[in-house]
């Protein structure tokens, strides 16, 4: 039960945000998941379960972004013919622009898969500069391709037009954030902090008629924790929000990629195994300090539950 939320300014300024975007992975904890690392000039992590090595979200150095959401629906005895994992990498290994890419590759097969809503963003260049476009399709909606260029917005486990609460609330929280964070050249700290917070919120969201009538194969209990932002599902903690991402963009390109991770636990060898670094590609980090750069890579945390531990993760990406 993911979320993710964003924001496009067109016409930035150099030292602005021109593009913040967060998303929370809600999974199995024990699902075989390869942490953020680079692929080409992909960067993204890889879900592991069946060989087929997709991704819910990924960024590229040619100036791309693709998330996946999946809706929540009943489990259908009947497998989909399509993995949805592919979805993302497969846009950013694409020569295709996103609508072309929407119009030629994926609506013609939209119901071989299960239900997803795709976010797809390019980074173009117009006469003022450059521009992120943002391309949504769901294929449990009737509103086909849409495009935004400017503005904020949230996108959950629902189509786009009947969103949970939590995406409505979410939503007004992530705009008060990101009207305050205009420069670029600041500490990014305080802004990440804001969004992490967001990211984390424990608060339940509930009644909420959409996520009720989605989720009606749920008894009430588990309702209540879907409708959190951050949660895990009682009594084992087997499931929940797994991985928090924030891509910050600004008008000059220059972009800060931030992961933070929850992994199962299951003894002493594996936690210590676990604290190795996340990413082995040193040359793709630019302008961090000694102190910074160890800080984020050596991130460590345990959380409240004994079976799990948090790595943090910081880089930067340029495009070309």
């Amino acid at each position: 039960m993911c979320l993710t939320f964003v924001m496009l300014k067109a016409n930035a300024a150099p030292d602005e945000w021109q593009l913040i975007l967060i998303n929370n992975r809600d999974e199995d904890f024990n699902r075989p998941t390869e942490k953020a690392h680079w692929d080409g000039h992909i960067l993204c992590s890889t879900d592991l379960k069946g060989g087929a090595n997709g991704t819910w979200l990924g960024i590229s150095r040619r100036g791309r972004i693709g998330v996946l959401l999946n809706i929540m629906e009943p489990i259908c005895s009947t497998k989909a013919e399509f993995s949805r994992g592919n979805l993302v990498k497969e846009y950013l290994q694409s020569a295709c622009d996103p609508l072309c890419y929407l119009q030629e590759m994926i609506v013609p097969h939209a119901q071989k898969y299960n239900g997803f809503v795709l976010l797809l963003l390019e980074r173009r260049l117009l006469n003022s500069g450059f521009q992120w476009n943002l391309f949504t399709y769901s294929n449990q909606s009737n509103r086909g391709i849409e495009s935004f260029f400017t503005g904020v917005y949230g996108f959950g486990n629902s189509v786009p037009d009947l969103p949970f609460l939590k995406v409505k609330r979410g939503l007004k929280r992530f705009e008060n954030i990101v009207l305050k964070s205009h420069s670029s050249t600041q500490d990014p700290e305080p802004v990440l902090a804001d969004l992490l917070n967001l990211l984390k919120d424990t608060k339940e969201n509930f009644p909420d008629d959409q996520l009720q009538s989605q989720g009606a194969h749920y008894e009430t209990a588990v309702q209540k924790r879907l409708s959190r932002c951050f949660y895990d599902l009682l009594p084992y903690q087997e499931y929940g929000t797994r991985t928090h991402s924030i891509i910050l963009i600004d008008g000059s390109g220059r972009a800060l990629f931030v992961e933070e991770n929850r992994c199962a636990i299951e003894d002493e060898e594996e936690e210590e195994a676990n604290c190795t670094l996340p990413f082995a590609d040193h040359l793709d980090l630019v302008n961090y300090s000694e102190k910074k750069s160890k800080e984020a890579f050596q991130f460590k945390k345990k959380c409240e539950s004994v079976h799990s531990q948090r790595e943090k993760c910081i880089l930067f990406v340029s495009f070309f």
